[in-house]
């Protein structure tokens, strides 16, 4: 994975992205500690990754597209440690790993784009963007084996099978 995504993971696990609830306890005044996606719930980190009900579905999408059960409690723990309980093994469960912090990453610049950006983004693009930049970066960092762009959208496990 590319260095600026191991640096968001571990900035994440350490519950220091800047959300709306972080930077009211550091003392910044903002309008609102709401949600702008969602509107009735403090933004916190586990919020916007995990509990966003506008969100949610982007996890859900996941899940289906590898064939695998996500936790009923969505946290950031439970979506960190989610690989351990797929049953999926080495190359796969790396190639997993790689899915859900990307997936993480995309709905932070979908949230960004939201608060921050001239033109509202689509919600439906979020989902696509994770397969794509998934493929890119795993294709191109993988030495060991080709990927097909077909079997990396239809299974992506068995487009892995070669990790």
């Amino acid at each position: 994975m590319p260095i600026k995504l191991t640096i968001f993971i571990w900035r994440m696990r350490l519950r220091s992205i800047l959300t709306r609830q972080s930077l009211s306890h550091c003392g910044i005044t903002l309008n609102s500690i709401k949600c702008p996606i969602c509107s009735p719930t403090v933004e916190s980190t586990d919020h916007l990754f995990a509990g966003c009900i506008q969100l949610r579905d982007i996890w859900f999408c996941v899940a289906i597209w590898w064939d695998v059960q996500i936790p009923f409690q969505l946290s950031i723990d439970s979506i960190l440690s989610c690989s351990q309980s797929t049953g999926l093994r080495g190359g796969h469960r790396k190639t997993f790993d790689a899915v859900i912090f990307t997936t993480l990453w995309c709905l932070w610049n979908f949230w960004n784009a939201s608060i921050f950006g001239t033109v509202v983004p689509r919600k439906s693009f979020i989902f696509d963007d994770v397969v794509e930049k998934c493929y890119f970066w795993i294709s191109n960092r993988c030495t060991k084996a080709k990927i097909g762009w077909f079997s990396w959208l239809h299974n992506p496990s068995i487009a892995c099978n070669m990790l």
